[in-house]
């Protein structure tokens, strides 16, 4: 998956971190095996996480926001296999 981070360097900013989870019997569990570049969030470019496959029909990315500033998305791309 790859997430393209918005940073106008005032009220947007890249969060302090994010996690991805999906949805499976009911409730949503993270991803497992996560390797993600760069290792921290970073605005104005791809950030690339990789991890386990999942099946599911929903997923979602929950953001830690860097406070006062909110957190802020350009794209999102993930892959089916």
């Amino acid at each position: 998956m790859e997430l393209g981070i918005y940073d106008d360097r005032g009220g947007v900013q890249p969060p302090e971190s994010f996690a991805i989870e999906y949805w499976e019997n009911g409730r949503w569990q993270r991803v497992e095996q996560e390797v993600r570049r760069p290792a921290h969030p970073a605005g104005s470019q791809w950030n690339e996480a990789r991890f386990q496959s999942v099946k599911s029909d929903r997923v979602r990315i929950v953001f830690r926001h860097r406070l006062p500033a909110k957190s802020g998305v350009t794209e999102v791309m993930g892959w089916v296999r």
